[in-house]
């Protein structure tokens, strides 16, 4: 280990080629900071995060070729310089990778290793070859960025990009090229952060340029009012956002496995955890209904994606660059990054914040306590030519599959199912490991099936493309599940194929019950699920199985009305009327009085209390909150002869990754198909 050194400035004039490959890349770098915050493709389904993932790691791997390269023709040996953080920050990619490669099928292993995990590696790369360059000013392209999101924000609030670009977005005040506007406050928060940090060095160092400082005061002022309008944006949508509590109940709830506590249940997979462990209390919440993608912060996002052990990297990443000398506490950078960590108290970080991260650590000071490695720059620059061409290969493919999905959406929003479905058999071919494909492509064969079941005079061939098309549907809805048997939606989405082909196709009511109980195990307190399998229960007639699933949906969520409007349904099947009329009480108590649903509910309970024995008075119940009754309405199914369903599979093992085993419940679910109420 040998001390690091660095380019001597007379490189120019004895080595001009690698003078001008130096000055290329910084450029080169200095474009990717600048560009990626700002980057989405609206082709795109995923017109946020993939593109930028795909030049993060294109960016960072072509400019280690562009470093290897100018000493590639003289098989020069190269002088890595190893700063004290790297260590740390390989770790937290390792463990990525790791916890990347224990999820329980391959398209989920595949999802996280090209996901968040890519960005974690090519985070930690960026970082390193920004640590090999001479002292560089990478705060100026990232100050650049940061007042390009303030000013859109500042438009964005003042509504003057819906009025020059028509693009449905755009017409949300809370839309950023981020992808997500607490990115964008944090993104501009830390460049005021810095600015201000900046001109009070500049002040006390008396280096009073005017110029400089009066560009700065102009920069801040610029921030400041979109940072204060991105707020203003922000209150006025009312946003659900999931409360610090949860979040830490969903984090020690996954501890009760050592890998999950260690490892955490996997990179991009806090959904999973979320629906699984989040606790009931948030069904009083406005977010009862809604599936949050990370947690509160960043730390609490960490723990539970990749537990205890990636925490631990993190912090020692922190305490390496931090405590690398003893004067880093005055260096803007300092307070810079300490104004980062703060915000990851509060806001999880998305691939724009990881990158920032990423920049501020590798423009640190190298100098005490770093050391250097020494590389062969053929071997390192044909070492890096095989995975460019891979990710260029997978990536190029992923691109492609989510322009053709995005395609097909637009296609069947028009009508036009036939171009929806072909698109989305293309890009199902360029990836098969999404989920929301292989559900999109089962519902559009639904459609098309119904389409063609409801021409008069079917000829043998159309009733054969039906069957056809019902295969598939089921077909693609099984795959879902198989690529992420974890997820709750998956098996609920695997229900509602099943639950449009009952009368169809034969022993679908069987497998939809199957669905939704497995469903139920995953996401235990979701009541619209219970409501769902105690439909299912009702329509085969076994009112007492549905009678047990709306009441555990009431006592999950008390002021869910149609919950209650189908327990009323139970009980008046079963000739219960006193308990029928208690219900039908409540439903009145939790819709609006003027509603058509009151006066509906009002004849029901009418009906239900001419029931009651003469001597016997109603019980009384309190009022609630409101709500809205909805009839079931099945989706028109072909009318074409019962067909015999694909032969089923066991279901994939779901254990994995949560604290106990999941077998299917003994307690019936929820589907209101025949019932009244609905969902």
């Amino acid at each position: 280990m040998k001390e690091s050194a660095r380019p001597a400035a007379n490189n120019r004039v004895r080595k001009p080629h690698l003078y001008i490959l130096m000055i290329f890349l910084k450029f080169w770098l200095a474009l990717i900071i600048f560009a990626l915050p700002l980057l989405f493709v609206p082709s795109l389904f995923d017109a946020y995060v993939l593109p930028k993932t795909v030049l993060l790691l294109g960016g960072t791997l072509i400019g280690w070729l562009i470093y290897f390269g100018g000493k590639f023709f003289k098989k020069e040996k190269v002088d890595l310089i190893i700063p004290r953080w790297f260590w740390p920050a390989f770790l937290l990619a390792v463990l990525f990778v790791v916890s990347s490669l224990l999820q329980p099928t391959t398209a989920m292993r595949v999802n996280a290793l090209t996901g968040k995990t890519a960005i974690i590696f090519a985070g930690t790369l960026l970082a390193l070859l920004i640590a090999q360059l001479p002292t560089t000013n990478y705060y100026l392209p990232f100050i650049v960025s940061s007042l390009l999101l303030a000013l859109i924000a500042i438009f964005q609030y003042a509504g003057l990009l819906a009025k020059w670009i028509a693009w449905s977005p755009l017409k949300q005040t809370t839309w950023t090229p981020t992808g997500s506007i607490l990115t964008t406050l944090a993104f501009i928060l830390v460049a005021i952060v810095y600015l201000i940090t900046k001109l009070i060095k500049n002040i006390r160092g008396n280096q009073l340029a005017i110029g400089a400082n009066l560009s700065i005061l102009a920069f801040l002022i610029i921030l400041i009012l979109g940072e204060i309008l991105g707020i203003l944006a922000l209150i006025e949508s009312k946003p659900l956002l999931i409360s610090p509590t949860v979040a830490w109940v969903v984090v020690v709830e996954g501890f009760k496995t050592a890998k999950t506590a260690l490892l955490g249940i996997g990179p991009g997979n806090f959904p999973v955890a979320y629906q699984r462990f989040r606790p009931m209390t948030i069904n009083n919440t406005p977010a009862w209904n809604f599936y949050f993608n990370s947690s509160f912060g960043e730390y609490l996002n960490l723990l539970t994606e990749v537990g205890i052990l990636g925490l631990v990297a993190l912090v020692w990443i922190i305490l390496k660059a931090f405590f690398s000398n003893s004067k880093a506490i005055q260096q803007c950078n300092n307070v810079t990054m300490i104004s980062l960590f703060f915000l990851a108290l509060f806001i999880p970080f998305d691939i724009s914040l990881w990158v920032l991260f990423f920049v501020l650590l590798g423009t640190r000071d190298r100098g005490e306590g770093a050391s250097s490695r020494s590389f062969s720059s053929p071997q390192a620059l044909l070492t890096l030519l095989a995975p460019l061409i891979l990710l260029g290969w997978w990536y190029g493919r992923a691109l492609w599959a989510d322009a053709l999905f995005a395609r097909s959406l637009e296609a069947f929003n028009r009508g036009e199912g036939g171009n929806a479905y072909n698109l989305q058999i293309k890009a199902l071919e360029k990836n098969p490991n999404i989920d929301v494909y292989h559900l999109a492509y089962a519902n559009t064969n639904l459609a098309l099936a119904n389409s063609l079941s409801q021409q008069p005079d079917l000829s043998d061939q159309d009733k054969q493309q039906v069957t056809i098309l019902i295969q598939q549907a089921i077909r693609e809805a099984k795959a879902a599940t198989a690529i992420n048997p974890l997820l709750s939606s998956n098996w609920q989405g695997l229900a509602g194929v099943y639950r449009q082909i009952i009368g169809v196709a034969q022993g679908a009511d069987q497998w939809a019950l199957e669905a939704l109980r497995q469903a139920v195990v995953l996401d235990p307190i979701n009541p619209n699920l219970r409501v769902d399998l105690g439909g299912m229960f009702y329509g085969q007639s076994d009112y007492d199985s549905a009678q047990r699933q709306f009441e555990i949906a009431v006592d999950l969520k008390p002021d869910h009305v149609n919950a209650h409007y189908n327990l009323a349904a139970a009980y008046k099947a079963q000739e219960k009327w006193e308990k029928a009329v208690v219900e039908m009480k409540t439903v009145l108590s939790l819709v609006e009085p003027d509603s058509a649903d009151f006066e509906k509910a009002k004849q029901e309970l009418e009906e239900l209390e001419a029931k009651l024995p003469k001597e016997e008075e109603p019980a009384v119940v309190e009022e609630g909150t409101g709500g809205q009754l909805q009839e079931p309405q099945l989706l028109p199914t072909p009318q074409v002869s019962p067909i015999e369903l694909p032969l089923e599979e066991a279901a994939p093992d779901t254990s994995v990754g949560l604290e106990e085993e999941i077998t299917p419940v003994s307690q019936p679910t929820q589907t209101l198909e025949t019932t009244p109420g609905g969902q």
